[in-house]
């Protein structure tokens, strides 16, 4: 595990991540992250998209809000 910079916490309880880091990991304004606790650790872990149906993160079109992968969508036109 690398160390890329020690932040304080404000009065709200927030740190702030470093465009830099945000950059890296593809984190831009308005994404969601999840907030896990594993052996004391925090960690963040992006929300990712993924097909409803067969949980494939690669190619998704949005239909009533909910994503659908291109592999799925041809399996459905089949039917």
């Amino acid at each position: 595990m690398r160390v890329v910079e020690t932040r304080k916490i404000d009065s709200l309880g927030r740190i702030t991540l470093l465009p830099d880091l945000r950059r890296e990991l593809g984190i831009e304004t308005n994404d969601e992250l999840n907030i896990c606790v594993s052996d004391g650790k925090i960690i963040l872990k992006k929300l990712q998209d993924f097909c409803v149906i067969c949980k494939n993160t690669d190619d998704l079109k949005s239909v009533d809000g909910k994503s659908i992968c291109a592999d799925c969508t041809e399996k459905i036109k089949e039917i």
